[in-house]
Order: C-alpha cells, then structure tokens, then sequence
C-alpha cells in the first residue's frame, strides 16, 4: 500500500460501524426456529493429535509443495523433527 489511511481515517470509517451499540431483537421468530433446527445436534468432541497421527500426516507432504503463509516448505517439516512436538500441538490447539 502506497499511501496508508491515517487512524483518524480509519476511525472516521469504521467508528460508525464498530462504535456504536445498538438493541437487537432476542425474541425475533427466526432465532427460535435456528435453535430447534440445531437443537439435536452434537458437539464434537476433540482429542489432542498424536505424535503418530502427525507422523503419518507429515510423510504424505510432498517437499517442494508452494509453501503456506509461513513460507516453511514441506522438506523442513519432515526433516527437522523438533519442528513436530510444535506443529503437533499447535495443531491440537486450533481443534
């Protein structure tokens, strides 16, 4: 970005969105109707990703892969195995 909004900017913009309170209808009929419609459903129930479950996951990377956002190409994460214990639980983490 070659000329960034100033705060002021921003806050002139997204004040009038974000900054302002405001009343909704928790009786409205379509509320009632999402509730009974998910009413039976089950939340599922995570376990932490094994050491094993990740080692399976990792030898089916393929090394030169484009990497992610991290810029990490898949070589470094089946050849540098004290990458693992983090990726594991980070992993288990976001779950």
């Amino acid at each position: 970005v070659s000329n960034p909004p100033t705060k002021e900017a921003l806050e002139s913009f997204w004040g009038g969105l974000l900054g302002k309170q405001s009343k909704h209808n928790d009786r409205a009929k379509w509320l009632e109707v999402e509730k009974e419609s998910v009413k039976d459903v089950v939340e599922p129930h995570w376990e932490e990703i094994s050491n094993e479950e990740l080692q399976v996951v990792i030898k089916s990377f393929k090394n030169w892969k484009s990497p992610g956002p991290d810029k990490v190409h898949n070589y470094w994460f089946k050849h540098l195995p004290a990458l693992h214990s983090v990726l594991r639980q980070a992993t288990s983490d976001a779950l």
